[in-house]
């Protein structure tokens, strides 16, 4: 009987390394069923090795699981002691921790700082792993004060970043191996210039120089496709790739490795040398590159598949690119196991995975629809791209754009070559500075700009899903409906039961996630938003309260529990930045209406928010649930949500005190939102962003983003738990 798959050795351990790291996974998170799951998936290991080897002598396959015991008993291992040490300090949340280090990235948003992380940390003049978030409670930091390379010490409370948080992994944190969390004023920074390292200068002075010779905006977007650090790219740039779906343009991956090895590849033939020499030198290239870039997972796993198909040029074998992208697949899992989680490694190898699987059977569909050949070759990759990023896109970010294999079309092409001739031109640019070499490639980014823009005011350019985990069950379904899954003449209901049984895992769950989720009917979100204070009151309705200045924190939280329909957004102040804010949020979300009042409105607010038409000033609304509340010295302070008949909150502004308003409100208002807990009225219930104590006191009822970084309240089980 013929095989239904033909049998890749590489494809079977990288299939093997997903389920340990899953097995071990679940162990973290449920110990006892975790430790099943690992003795029995171990179990069948060593089972199917036998069999394979003593009974149906396939030394193949025996192979194949031999090497999956071995790799998973390997990455299980790393898995456990990376989990083992992610922290190397155990914490007093009391005590001020002295923190010394070098400014890593500094993460800005319209000139002002968000956030800060530190590498080449000591802590309390001892030396840690990884690296620490600094977050300051003042709003108005000016990026120019904190600049990249920079020695740092400050003080203040310290908390350990989980890994692993309650079921959810922190796969970013991960990444960029950001460990803990400093929370301080800013005024305690000092600061001392300091040589920074030979990449941080070389990466600065190519910043510089491409940002004074093609503007910011172009700037930026050029030195984030050479050196894939999106820290600089301002949110309209982002939305605007994103929305047209060309936004792996900006994530330095396969596209950009290709392409650089082409263009090497292309001198180093033109100078006559010997193929060996062509490829080690090439090699040498990609491997100075991933590490200019900071081996992404992208980067190495490119590196990696480009890296095996070089070689195929000397030794004249051919290149699988199943089994290539398998071993770079295994070989990153291996060493970094919690990548599993992360989203641009998923998205990485699901766009090479849909290329690998459908771009062929795409094009050659196309062709025989008399579709010139170059065009279907580049619209069957782009779609087969497309296809295998779906159930990523769609988990993570909850949406699908719908014209990105257009988009992706006309841009690619457009974008490859700027991208080619920056890399063409940076050597020359970055020893004499010849700006308008440089202004040259930055039509090309004009050109994409006019496309990206057309592309985002056209209706239905982005249609938001709930996803669900289970549409990761679409990954086997794609392979059963690929080539490389040989059906036997007579077993087509194999097959059909196969793909039936992955669409119904990776469908059923996401259309049942359609609504909001339960555990967060009739509670308070607070937005885990440290530089404002925002919450999301969910009961017959939903309203946001808030200043509303982290707007992709408020997002990611709505998404996050699938909420898609907003009553009202009930705003402390309106300003410009908060306005273009909440007009990208209405075209990803249903809003009601906008309600602020008049004294904190400002014309460039509203001027900012385009032409949607229900907006109130407070004076003029209708919210009854919602009551204004004044300070001392008749200030906004906030509003008083009548959740209940004997239940309100009290949402303060984070510019304000809860101290300075009438004692009649507090007394009305069991439970108050507040920035920080000022040493006033301990009997209340309090959600801060600041960490508990850090005023020297702790209220006996205190909940804090600093210490938990999500929370979904109940509100009559807070108030029953408490008056107990």
């Amino acid at each position: 009987m013929r095989r239904l798959v033909n049998l890749r050795t590489m494809l079977t351990v990288a299939v093997s390394e997903t389920a340990v790291i899953l097995c071990a996974y679940t162990y973290y998170v449920w110990h006892t069923i975790g430790l099943v799951l690992c003795v029995a998936y171990y179990i069948l290991l060593v089972a199917g090795l036998l069999l394979a080897y003593l009974f149906a002598k396939n030394r193949q396959l025996a192979f194949a699981l031999l090497l999956c015991l071995l790799c998973g008993g390997a990455t299980h291992t790393v898995m456990a002691v990376r989990y083992a040490t992610y922290h190397t300090i155990v914490l007093n949340s009391k005590q001020s921790y002295v923190v010394q280090g070098t400014v890593d990235t500094v993460t800005a948003q319209d000139g002002i700082v968000r956030g800060v992380s530190v590498a080449n940390v000591t802590v309390n003049d001892e030396k840690i792993s990884g690296k620490i978030q600094l977050l300051f409670y003042e709003d108005d930091v000016p990026e120019r004060e904190l600049p990249i390379g920079c020695r740092v010490r400050t003080s203040g409370i310290l908390y350990a970043r989980p890994l692993i948080n309650g079921s959810a992994v922190d796969g970013t944190a991960y990444r960029k191996n950001i460990r803990y969390v400093l929370y301080t004023s800013y005024e305690t920074v000092e600061t001392t210039a300091q040589k920074a390292a030979l990449p941080i200068r070389i990466r600065r002075r190519l910043h510089d120089r491409l940002v004074r010779a093609c503007g910011d905006t172009y700037g930026s977007i050029a030195y984030c496709m050479l050196t894939g650090d999106k820290s600089e790219l301002d949110s309209t740039t982002l939305r605007l790739y994103s929305v047209s779906g060309v936004g792996h343009i900006l994530a330095v991956s396969g596209l950009h490795v290709g392409l650089l090895s082409a263009v090497v590849l292309f001198l180093l033939r033109k100078l006559r040398l010997p193929r060996i020499l062509q490829v080690c030198f090439t090699l040498a290239l990609l491997f100075v590159y991933a590490a200019f870039v900071g081996f992404t997972a992208s980067v190495v796993r490119a590196c990696i598949m480009s890296g095996i198909g070089l070689c195929t040029l000397v030794n004249g074998q051919r290149k699988d690119a199943l089994n290539s992208m398998s071993l770079a697949y295994a070989v990153i899992l291996l060493w970094h196991p919690f990548l599993l989680f992360e989203v641009g490694f998923l998205l990485s190898f699901a766009a090479v995975f849909g290329i690998i699987l459908f771009s062929r059977p795409f094009a050659a569909a196309l062709r025989k629809i008399h579709v010139p050949r170059w065009l279907a070759a580049s619209l069957g990759a782009t779609a087969a791209v497309h296809v295998g990023i779906l159930p990523v896109s769609a988990y993570f970010f909850g949406a699908v754009q719908t014209y990105s294999v257009l988009c992706n079309l006309l841009l690619v092409p457009l974008l490859s070559v700027t991208f080619a001739f920056f890399v063409l031109t940076v050597p020359i640019g970055m020893l004499f500075p010849v700006y308008a070499v440089f202004r040259v490639g930055a039509v090309g980014f004009a050109l994409a700009d006019i496309v990206m823009g057309f592309i985002a005011i056209l209706p239905l350019s982005q249609i938001y899903i709930n996803g669900h985990v289970g549409l990761f069950f679409l990954f086997p379904l794609y392979f059963v409906a690929s080539r490389f899954f040989m059906l036997p003449a007579g077993k087509w209901i194999l097959s059909l039961g196969c793909a039936t049984l992955c669409a119904v895992l990776a469908i059923v769950p996401t259309l049942a996630a359609l609504s909001p989720d339960k555990e967060v009917q009739n509670s308070l979100i607070p937005v885990n938003g440290y530089g404002d204070v925002t919450q999301i009151i969910i009961d017959e309705r939903v309203t946001v309260i808030g200043d509303c200045k982290d707007m992709p924190a408020l997002k990611a939280t709505l998404q996050r529990h699938h909420i898609r329909k907003i009553d009202a957004v009930v705003l402390h102040a309106l300003t410009e930045k908060i306005g273009k804010g909440l007009h990208e949020l209405c075209k990803n979300f249903h809003v009601g209406k906008i309600i602020c009042p008049l004294q904190e409105t400002d014309s460039d607010g509203i001027a900012a928010l385009g032409k949607y038409k229900n907006f109130y000033v407070w004076e003029e609304s209708d919210h009854a649930k919602c009551e204004q509340v004044l300070t001392n010295n008749s200030r906004h302070g906030g509003f008083l949500y009548h959740y209940s008949n004997d239940i309100a909150v009290l949402a303060m502004r984070y510019s304000a005190s809860y101290t300075n308003i009438a004692v009649e409100i507090i007394d009305e208002a069991p439970i108050i939102r507040c920035f920080m807990y000022l040493n006033a009225y301990p009997d209340r219930i309090y959600i801060t962003n600041m960490p508990k104590g850090y005023l020297g006191e702790t209220a006996a009822y205190q909940y804090s983003l600093a210490e938990n970084r999500e929370f979904v309240f109940d509100l009559q089980g807070m108030l029953l738990q408490k008056n107990k």
